[in-house]
C-alpha cells in the first residue's frame, strides 16, 4: 500500500483535471492505496518570496496559509500526482505556488520519502492548435 498525494492545479470545478484526478483516485483506491487529494487550485497558497525565514532552525514559513495543511501529507506521501491544466504552456499559478513552496523541505533539511511521481496534463484545444502550427 502506498500513500499517494494527488495535487489538482485547476481552479475550475468539475473540469478535465478533476476528471483525470478522479479516475486515477478511483483506480488507486481500489488497488488498496491510501489517496489524499489536495485541490491546490482552490486553496490559498502564497508563492515563495525567498525571505529564507524557513531556513532558520525551527522556524516555519512566514505565510500562514493552506500550505501548512499540506506539509504533513507531503511527509507521509510515497508518491505525488500532479493533475493540472496547461495554461499558456505552464501550470496555473495556484499549483506553481505549491511547487515553489516545496523549498521549505530543503531549507528545513527535512527529506521527503516520495520516490514516484505522475503528471497528468489537460490542454485546451487552442494550445494544441498553436503547437501544431509551429
Amino acid at each position: 500500500m502506498k500513500n499517494i498525494l494527488v495535487l489538482i492545479g485547476s481552479p475550475r470545478k468539475d473540469g478535465n483535471s478533476d476528471l483525470l484526478a478522479n479516475a486515477f483516485i478511483e483506480g488507486a483506491s481500489t488497488s488498496g492505496n491510501k489517496v489524499t487529494l489536495f485541490e491546490a487550485g482552490k486553496m490559498k497558497v502564497n508563492g515563495c518570496d525567498s525571505c529564507l525565514t524557513c531556513s532558520k532552525e525551527g522556524a516555519n514559513c512566514t505565510f500562514d496559509d493552506d500550505f501548512t495543511k499540506l506539509i504533513p501529507v507531503l511527509e507521509r506521501a510515497d508518491m505525488i500526482v500532479f493533475c493540472t491544466p496547461l495554461y499558456y504552456f505552464t501550470f496555473p499559478s495556484q499549483l506553481k505556488s505549491v511547487i515553489d513552496r516545496l523549498c521549505f523541505f530543503a531549507y528545513e533539511h527535512r527529506s521527503l520519502k516520495i520516490k514516484e511521481s505522475i503528471l497528468f496534463l489537460a490542454a485546451v484545444w487552442m494550445t494544441w492548435k498553436f503547437l501544431m502550427e509551429l
